[in-house]
């Protein structure tokens, strides 16, 4: 079982420094890493019929200085988000979700959306996309409900490297 130990961290969970420590988040620590490229990695428990977690970042340089509300205007021009759709959390990032149901493959799934951005001054915005698909049958399981409670603790604290490529 997952619990949270009141500081951001869970039990029950692995920390993962994506691309070498560009963001680092957590995933249960049961999962596993099942495919990455340079730029995307997908996390999922072992076994079929699992959720996958796919993991991307975007690290974008704007034609002005960076200011505390910068990762909230990025993630409206990155991810066509309405203002009023993006959250300003306590450690400085923003983040914008959605959900949707789509057909992967002729199968009916859903898919959790989050955006995380986080500035970078003088000029840069850094945005750590994460999406989570499962077969739309698995939507209300109590296995489901908690795999998303984690994934949003894990998501809102992650961890952003000022270094720029």
């Amino acid at each position: 079982a997952l619990a949270d130990t009141g500081n951001g961290k869970t039990t029950g969970a692995k920390e993962v420094q994506f691309r070498g420590g560009l963001i680092a988040f957590s995933i249960p620590e049961h999962w596993v890493e099942k495919s990455a490229s340079k730029d995307e990695s997908t996390y999922q428990e072992s076994g079929n019929n699992t959720g996958k977690l796919h993991v991307s970042v975007v690290t974008m340089k704007l034609p002005i200085m960076v200011a505390d509300n910068s990762g909230a205007k990025a993630l409206c021009i990155l991810k066509d988000v309405k203002p009023s759709e993006v959250e300003n959390l306590p450690n400085g990032n923003a983040m914008a979700k959605s959900v949707e149901h789509k057909t992967a493959q002729g199968q009916p799934v859903t898919l959790y959306s989050w955006s995380v951005a986080h500035p970078i001054p003088p000029y840069h915005v850094r945005t750590a996309i994460f999406s989570y698909t499962i077969h739309a049958s698995q939507e209300k399981s109590p296995k489901t409900a908690a795999d998303l409670r984690f994934m949003e603790r894990s998501i809102q604290n992650t961890s952003f490297n000022h270094i720029l490529d």
